[in-house]
């Protein structure tokens, strides 16, 4: 699961995000061309319906207030308070000068490289190329959309509760694939992989005519499709395929790696053979049936113990714990494969194979289950702890995550890696197929 950025994130107060406030009466630091307005809950009624995005105004009467919330839908370290006593007229009069919408669009290529302390809102664009279904998380609803930029990158958009309404609204009106700039986004990541996720704030437009729209429209990655081909895409398929790319390595380069201290917590994959299974240990153990927890249980005679959670647990679960021997053409390492992962692989429950093993011969029955594996190229996800590099490698390694190895996608991956070190242009064939090679849409 994302523990990190995950849950709804709510922008205080109502945010006017491309409506231009022709300046008046008071004099506001000229530091940018857009600045948030505030209207109270107990003055909405008088002042929204009013107030429309797009359009000019003439504003008496205001505060300037220096901003102290967590994030900024406009880079201005001020914002104006409307008061009960504010004017507000609008103004008949051209305002050529005054450009309708004015984003802050984040490059898909470049998101790593923003700042982590950033505060400021972030738009982006693109081509609509996924919408999941709904998703149930931590209690709460969403829908993931998929954007492609004019590069063939993708971006993933996490439409939480409220503003999964914006999403379902574009789908039913819409009947061709469109262009979209969706507004006042926060930037996240998890194990490496970077999205985005919507606020109370964010807004969808769509097929803006401004340059960056038309542009991309123009662009040999938009293709005419509709709309009804994306509808339900396989959101999870989409970011396992995804995340089995990511950081791709040799596991000398991850060995490397560890001689740097900095290293800790950095994500990796790495496609290897696992050529031995370790049966010096027990393939399973008895584990804590807490799933925050997950850890060894002591045997107390009458029933069983957690030290870390400091509770009796009356049934345990058993959980795998599978050392294996893996290389690839540059090194070999042993790797822990837990849980769910190692089941991923056996295709048998930990709790099948613990039965199995109190029956006659049941020891090496398990030992040629789990031999079976034994020759299988795998993709595995490998996050660097602070013992690895305090061991720098010696012993083992965990695998977070166990992939089955997909040969489309990775000799995709290994002809992008040919034609950047030959600096050769990718074709337009090139570019549709990398971006929807998982076929759902």
């Amino acid at each position: 699961n994302e523990t990190d950025g995950t849950e709804a994130e709510h922008v205080p107060s109502k945010q006017f995000k491309g409506l231009h406030l022709q300046e008046s009466k008071q004099k506001i630091p000229k530091e940018g061309n857009q600045i948030q307005a505030i209207v109270p809950k107990n003055h909405s009624n008088t002042f929204l319906n009013v107030l429309h995005e797009g359009h000019v105004y003439h504003i008496e009467n205001f505060n300037v207030q220096t901003r102290t919330d967590s994030y900024r839908p406009v880079q201005h370290e001020y914002l104006m308070f409307i008061r009960w006593d504010t004017i507000v007229r609008g103004s008949s009069e051209a305002h050529l000068e005054i450009p309708k919408y004015n984003f802050d669009f984040v490059e898909f290529n470049r998101i790593r490289l923003l700042p982590k302390e950033n505060q400021n809102l972030q738009d982006a664009y693109g081509t609509l190329e996924g919408v999941s279904k709904l998703i149930f998380r931590k209690g709460l609803t969403l829908k993931e959309i998929f954007l492609k930029n004019s590069s063939g990158t993708e971006m993933k958009v996490n439409f939480w509760e409220n503003a999964i309404q914006l999403i379902d609204n574009l789908i039913t009106c819409a009947t061709s694939v469109p262009v979209l700039v969706v507004t006042s986004l926060t930037v996240r990541s998890y194990y490496d992989q970077y999205f985005l996720n919507s606020t109370s704030a964010t807004q969808i437009y769509v097929n803006m005519e401004i340059p960056e729209v038309l542009a991309l429209q123009n662009s040999s990655t938009f293709k005419e499709r509709n709309i009804s081909m994306l509808q339900g895409s396989s959101s999870v398929k989409r970011n396992m395929k995804e995340r089995s790319l990511r950081n791709r390595k040799t596991l000398l380069q991850i060995v490397q790696l560890l001689l740097n201290a900095e290293s800790v917590g950095q994500v990796f994959t790495c496609k290897a053979i696992i050529y031995d299974i370790v049966h010096d240990y027990a393939p399973f153990y008895k584990s804590c049936t807490k799933i925050d927890c997950r850890k060894k249980v002591i045997d107390k005679v009458d029933h069983y113990w957690c030290n870390n959670c400091n509770n009796k647990i009356p049934s345990p679960d058993a959980r795998y714990q599978l050392k294996a021997l893996i290389q690839d053409d540059t090194e070999s390492t042993l790797i822990t494969i837990f849980g769910d992962e190692a089941e991923e692989l056996l295709k048998h429950p930990a709790s099948e194979l613990e039965k199995l093993i109190e029956s006659e011969n049941g020891i090496q029955t398990v030992k040629s289950i789990i031999d079976k594996i034994i020759g299988v190229s795998i993709v595995f996800e490998i996050k660097i702890s602070q013992y690895n590099i305090q061991t720098q490698g010696r012993y083992d390694f965990t695998a977070n995550k166990v992939f089955q190895v997909d040969h489309k996608l990775d000799s995709h991956q290994i002809q992008e890696q040919i034609e950047q070190q030959l600096g050769l242009p990718r074709t337009e064939a090139q570019i549709r197929q990398t971006g929807s090679c998982d076929g759902d849409i």
